[in-house]
């Protein structure tokens, strides 16, 4: 019943109130006819409220509700069966995705598992293999050492040339041996920094003696510029040099050339590049095609010159040199162009060593 039935339900529980009031008045006064006509007065006044405003409406509501009832039970037995069948069979359906679902979730961490456990064997079979193979490599190095030097009296120029041959292909090969060890250390995520402050004037002629060395008989020099201004940099200095030299690992193995240049210069911000000290190699001999910009750095992916020679003498040099240099908290990219060759950018924070890599 709604709010408006209920005040009427009220108002007529008033009038039968007042017409008792009235009702006693009059009997007490003595006037039983004008007692009886207010009496029946009141009673069809009454009669008429609740026929008008709570009979109908009482009535209306009653046959909805009959209709109601009737429309569901108007349905044929069939019709509500086949309802509930449907509900039943959704239901398992429902139930049987959930099962699948978890199946699939379970075979998806056992894929995971197996791909960590095949990461690991290939980690750990590198790792193994990289430390027997320096054995021999040291070996080959040392017996042609030992070959030169002994033999200085007793060997000519050609056997001169071909131990020269042999002791730096062995070089070369040693170089890579500890190229693919580290790159293994990192995706193992084995890399850590030992950072203390460093003087690049101290650090930059290392790195280009080494790249001398690294070139033996080629004949490849290295020219290195450095301000005395420049801030001292909180670094590992030997991760630094190997990211350097592997920027050089090209020129190291051509034959004699243009100098390679290496210089150091304060850089101030440009655009989403902060401030601070800005390394640069340039190898005049060393172009790439635009193509491979973008792959450049990518592990073992090849490089090609603008007329399709692929570029030898890479390996994983510049792949570790973007990994060490970006664990210091700085950038590398390069710009490659046929009038100068290729000029590696190495830009690197006054304060450049995260507090993630350290040891």
């Amino acid at each position: 019943m709604s709010r408006l039935r209920l005040q009427v339900g009220a108002i007529v529980l008033t009038m039968l109130a007042f017409q008792g009031i009235c009702l006693w008045a009059l009997g007490w006064v003595g006037a039983p006819s004008t007692a009886s006509l207010l009496t029946t007065l009141a009673v069809a006044v009454i009669f008429t409220g609740l026929s008008q405003w709570v009979l109908q409406p009482l009535a209306h509501d009653f046959a909805t509700l009959r209709a109601l009832i009737s429309s569901g039970a108007g349905e044929e037995p069939a019709a509500s069966t086949a309802k509930v069948a449907e509900m039943a069979q959704l239901y398992e359906a429902v139930g049987l995705l959930r099962r699948r679902s978890l199946e699939l979730e379970e075979l998806e961490r056992q894929a995971q598992r197996a791909v960590e456990d095949a990461e690991r064997m290939r980690v750990s079979f590198v790792a193994t293999m990289g430390h027997d193979l320096r054995g021999p490599l040291n070996a080959i190095l040392g017996f042609a050492d030992l070959l030169v030097m002994e033999g200085e009296q007793e060997v000519d120029s050609s056997q001169k040339q071909s131990v020269a041959i042999i002791r730096r292909s062995a070089q070369d090969l040693l170089v890579l041996l500890d190229q693919i060890l580290d790159w293994a250390r990192f995706e193992a995520g084995r890399i850590a920094l030992e950072p203390a402050e460093v003087d690049l004037d101290y650090l930059l002629p290392i790195v280009a003696h080494e790249a001398e060395e690294r070139s033996d008989d080629r004949g490849m020099r290295v020219a290195i510029d450095v301000p005395a201004a420049l801030p001292a940099l909180e670094l590992d200095a030997k991760r630094m040099s190997q990211a350097l030299l592997g920027l050089m690992d090209h020129a190291t193995r051509e034959a004699e050339g243009p100098a390679i240049e290496l210089r150091a210069v304060m850089a101030e911000a440009q655009g989403e590049r902060p401030a601070g000290v800005l390394l640069t190699v340039r190898d005049p001999k060393l172009q790439i095609r635009q193509a491979d910009h973008d792959t450049f750095f990518e592990a073992f992916r090849p490089s090609y010159a603008p007329g399709g020679k692929r570029i030898a003498g890479l390996g994983l040099g510049p792949a570790l040199a973007r990994v060490l240099v970006r664990a210091h908290g700085g950038d590398v990219w390069f710009e490659s162009r046929p009038d100068i060759g290729t000029t590696f950018s190495v830009l690197l924070p006054c304060s450049s060593v995260s507090a993630s890599t350290r040891a």
